[in-house]
């Protein structure tokens, strides 16, 4: 009985080794931006996470829907540190001008253009929203 559990144990300890390597390594080539299940395209799944965080950020249900940490940076297409309906145009036009090359792809090839992003830490997110306040809170007493 007791090496049973020793068995277990060594196979989660290795479990986790290796989990937490692959996404190390992942984390270390970079991550592109609309990629939110992290599989290395950009496609419909994608689109239905900012659809879903989108839902659930106007209404009390389906919390666990709401984009957090690097999925959230990853959801915010525009660039703009929020996730709304113009993140989702950016996704729809890419899976349309991927689908169609030949149409599409050639008329609007910027839609095409893919950009490799740095995952910050929550540590550096809080920092910069923290400055970001602070620089409001300066405004506002001008």
């Amino acid at each position: 009985m007791n090496k049973n559990r020793v068995k277990k144990f060594i196979f989660l300890c290795i479990a986790v080794i290796l989990i937490t390597m692959s996404n190390y390594v992942y984390a270390a080539e970079g991550a592109i931006l609309g990629d939110i299940n992290r599989d290395r395209k950009v496609d419909s799944m994608d689109l239905l996470y900012i659809m879903r965080h989108i839902i659930a950020e106007s209404s009390e249900g389906h919390k666990d829907w709401l984009l957090e940490g690097e999925r959230l940076q990853l959801a915010d297409m525009t660039e703009n540190g929020k996730i709304d309906s113009s993140d989702m145009l950016v996704i729809l036009r890419y899976i349309a001008a991927n689908n169609n090359q030949e149409e599409i792809g050639k008329e609007h090839p910027e839609w095409l253009e893919q950009k490799e992003i740095e995952i910050k830490s929550f540590s550096e997110i809080k920092e910069e929203a923290e400055a970001i306040k602070l620089e409001n809170d300066k405004e506002n007493i001008v």
